[in-house]
């Protein structure tokens, strides 16, 4: 089961109130056959040959049940829950049930509403219909194509609990292979928040400890040993990215770990941090090596910036108390790191200046998007409706030898702005030269 350890997508290692510990391990891939809907009864109903029957509705109250149940929604308490063919009459209130718990779910993925025959459903009046049947029908299959389910594709294994004395106020957690055997391992970063109820507040609040695990290839995990990783070191306040690349280049991963610390007034920040493989199998903690900085860090991201061979380090910065613009870690070698902004389009007005253009970049991308080995940088921005002075803009910085350009597009729904929505389109209107290598420019909209 070594592949299925390697696609190691969540865990819960006796944190806060846990007491037990699953992963969801990937198994093959479900054939197609798997993933189309049930079979209904009476498929499809006609008008005037299909009698409406219990079993009918049973069928979508079940699906439509695991639909709620997958996008976290509570449970319907259903009118007659059990429905005795030929007893129980099926009813308007039966219907507009269905048709109510269907809507939340559409709502939560934000798609288009079905629209219905007899849109408002007439106590004594409306008769059921096997329109009405098949239109649910239609809705549900919508959802389930729309958003395939977890369960043909993992297995929810249990494990033991693998470390009880571990209770962080809460937690994250990224995976590599840290001691390079061919197996995922995971590192769990602790977090805090302000919790007054039980005593956590700005006067009050510690970094909370991290811990690391190391995998078996069989969904075993034991805690890696203190000469392997210095775990004593590895406390967080509030962690938000924990990118891996090979920064001193001996072919294993290292760990930048990004945070912005208590995440309220008069948000402090925190140091970012820096855990580097060694020569001998285990690793040293190199936060010494990076600008010793509060930063209020959101995002980050390794990639090849230069296309030197050595890879960067980008830190998204927003906002927090001392208000330290985004900036790139370049790679010096000999692990070192070097403070870098001419590259960066963080200049009054620019693109991700959140000092003067009051943009949220909360999330960052290196990916190289055209085929010319050099990543371009993905921006994702966030905001609020509380917020009205904040843009929500997210940006793909093209990344050139000597040049790159923005494109940006953005996206509001209801109460939050979303920052999924990239568009790639238009030359730049203006580029920027400082250095040799990579620059990014913005073009995006002023």
């Amino acid at each position: 089961m070594r592949e299925a350890a390697a696609a190691l997508v969540a865990v819960a290692i006796a944190a806060g109130d846990h007491a037990a510990a699953q992963i969801l391990s990937r198994t093959s891939p479900p054939a197609a056959a798997a993933l189309q809907a049930a079979d209904w009864t009476d498929h499809p109903i006609r008008p005037g040959v299909t009698s409406i029957k219990a079993v009918h509705f049973d069928e979508l109250r079940a699906r439509v049940a695991g639909l709620r149940a997958r996008e976290g929604l509570a449970p319907v308490r259903w009118t007659d829950p059990v429905l005795t063919p030929r007893a129980t009459m099926i009813t308007r209130a039966h219907l507009a049930e269905l048709r109510a718990a269907l809507r939340g779910v559409y709502e939560a993925r934000e798609q288009l509403q079905p629209a219905y025959t007899d849109r408002t459903l007439t106590a004594g009046r409306t008769p059921i219909r096997a329109a009405h049947v098949m239109e649910l029908r239609e809705a549900v299959e919508i959802l389930e194509r729309s958003a395939p389910s977890l369960e043909p594709y993992y297995t929810m294994l249990p494990i033991d609990v693998i470390d009880p004395s571990y209770r962080p106020q809460g937690h994250s957690s990224a995976s590599a292979d840290l001691d390079g055997d061919g197996n995922e391992d995971i590192v769990v970063l602790g977090a805090t928040w302000p919790d007054p109820e039980r005593g956590v507040t700005a006067a009050s609040y510690r970094p909370q400890p991290g811990r690391v695990f190391l995998g078996d290839g069989d969904g075993g995990f034991r805690r890696a040993p203190a000469e392997l990783f210095p775990v004593d070191t590895l406390n967080t306040v509030h962690p938000r990215k924990a990118p891996f690349g090979d920064l001193n280049g001996d072919g294993r991963p290292d760990m930048f770990i990004a945070g912005h610390g208590w995440d309220t007034e008069p948000f402090p920040g925190e140091q970012n941090r820096l855990y580097l493989s060694q020569p001998g199998g285990g690793w040293r903690d190199a936060t010494g090596e990076l600008p010793q900085l509060s930063d209020f860090s959101h995002s980050a991201a390794i990639g090849d910036i230069r296309g030197l061979g050595t890879p960067d380090i980008l830190v998204g910065n927003i906002w927090g108390a001392n208000r330290i613009l985004p900036y790139v870690l370049l790679n010096e070698g000999a692990e070192t790191f070097s403070l870098d902004r001419s590259n960066l389009p963080v200049g009054p007005g620019e693109t991700l200046n959140f000092l003067s253009r009051g943009l949220a970049i909360t999330g960052t991308v290196l990916t190289d998007l055209d085929g010319d080995g050099l990543p371009e940088l993905i921006a994702l921005g966030e905001g609020h409706e509380g917020h009205p002075g904040i843009e929500a803009v997210s940006s793909v910085f093209w990344n050139r030898t000597g040049a790159s350009a923005s494109s940006t597009r953005r996206r509001c729904h209801r109460r939050r702005c979303s920052p999924t929505d990239t568009s790639i389109s238009t030359p730049p209107r203006s580029m920027r030269t400082e250095t040799a290598g990579s620059t990014w420019s913005s073009s995006g909209p002023s």
